[in-house]
């Protein structure tokens, strides 16, 4: 029989709030510590299971960002990720431990617990969280696919989380075939975590990820993402009398002048060069394949008297973050 746990009253209010103000699309920049909140329902799910929160403990000195994502082949999915994040953050600022790794284990063991005791096997959430603490130093934490990413230089991310698969639940409780590849060590210490009250470790990682100019670079991310597949390119020649418009996802043009070109696509985040050849210039800047395209710049091709001058536009509805 599943077995109601209770929230003590941080868990508590926050559980409250969460419920009464969560919305399937939007975003806010707070400006005091430097960071970006934001979520998007997608274009394939019909609900949002997402559910965020950013922490800041003045006396304790730290500032917590914690995500968790509803399984969604799961019932509850939402309602596992709103109890999992207050669970999470009530346990991490009662946690009386110094070392901050600890706690970070001991909130998502106590947010798998939370979980478990309400819905056993019939609902769960991945869980990624990041801490820094007063010498902004990083640690994070992640249980499932939700991922942890770090900045490199100003536009490069990368992945420095490892991600769990769910496809071995999906296929225990549901019947839902996966790739054999794909049920193997991670997921079931997926299955684990999530269904299992105790007895399982959730992984840690210390790290560092601050650059300048990072948050102007998660802002055009994440704004990139919301507008997902709603950019405009116009291109045209000097004279304006020829223009092409890329606007679908997977569409490519090609400008050509004699045998030189160069092949722009828009993967429905932003366009890219896809193929070059030499002799292609781009803000008077030597093009290089897979750079992504200036939103208002001048394409030349050639290096002579003959070259050709092509002007390039892009245009997209406003995000504010």
């Amino acid at each position: 029989m599943t077995r109601i746990m209770t929230l003590g009253p941080v868990g508590g209010s926050i559980l409250s709030w969460i419920s009464d103000t969560w919305q399937p699309n939007g975003g806010q920049v707070v400006e005091e510590i430097g960071a970006v909140v934001a979520t998007s329902k997608g274009l394939v799910r019909s609900e949002n299971r997402d559910r965020c929160l950013i922490v800041r403990s003045r006396v304790q000195g730290f500032v917590c960002f914690v995500v968790c994502d509803g399984i969604g082949g799961l019932a509850n999915g939402g309602r596992a990720a709103e109890i999992a994040v207050s669970r999470f953050v009530e346990s991490l600022v009662d946690d009386p431990t110094a070392d901050l790794k600890a706690r970070l284990v001991h909130a998502t063991e106590a947010a798998n617990a939370e979980v478990h005791g309400r819905y056993s096997e019939k609902g769960g959430t991945t869980l990624a969280a990041v801490l820094l603490d007063r010498n902004n130093r990083h640690y994070g934490v992640t249980a499932g696919d939700t991922r942890i990413y770090a900045l490199k230089g100003r536009t490069r991310v990368e992945q420095i989380s490892s991600d769990d698969t769910i496809a071995g639940e999906l296929q225990r409780i549901k019947g839902v075939n996966v790739p054999q590849e794909d049920v193997g060590r991670a997921a079931r210490q997926l299955a684990q975590i999530h269904r299992h009250g105790s007895g399982n470790s959730a992984p840690y990682l210390r790290f560092h990820i601050r650059r300048p100019g990072w948050l102007a670079a998660v802002k055009r991310a994440v704004g990139n993402h919301l507008l997902h597949g709603r950019h405009r390119a116009l291109v045209s020649d000097t004279g304006g009398i020829n223009h092409r418009l890329l606007s679908k996802p997977g569409q490519v043009v090609k400008l050509t002048a004699g045998d030189r070109y160069i092949q722009i696509a828009y993967d429905g985040l932003m366009f890219r060069v896809q193929d070059s050849s030499d002799g292609v210039f781009i803000n008077n800047v030597p093009c290089r394949v897979g750079v992504t395209m200036p939103e208002s710049c001048v394409v030349t091709i050639g290096t002579d008297s003959s070259r050709v001058f092509y002007l390039f536009d892009v245009s997209h509805p406003e995000v504010v973050l």
